[in-house]
């Protein structure tokens, strides 16, 4: 039995097919909240930076 996974497309790869600029976030905030408005943003990449956040 073959397990075969459909995984969503990097950045990278994003980019290489990208016919205009991309545009992203980088959030800061540690707060659940924060993560899903910046998710919905409708953004094309989101950075969550956890590295001084309570975040694990």
């Amino acid at each position: 039995m073959s397990l075969h996974l459909d995984l969503p497309a990097t950045l990278r790869d994003r980019l290489a097919t990208a016919d205009h600029p991309l545009i992203g976030l980088w959030a800061c905030a540690g707060s659940p909240i924060t993560a899903e408005i910046v998710a919905g943003s409708g953004c094309d990449w989101v950075l969550l930076d956890a590295e001084h956040s309570p975040t694990v």
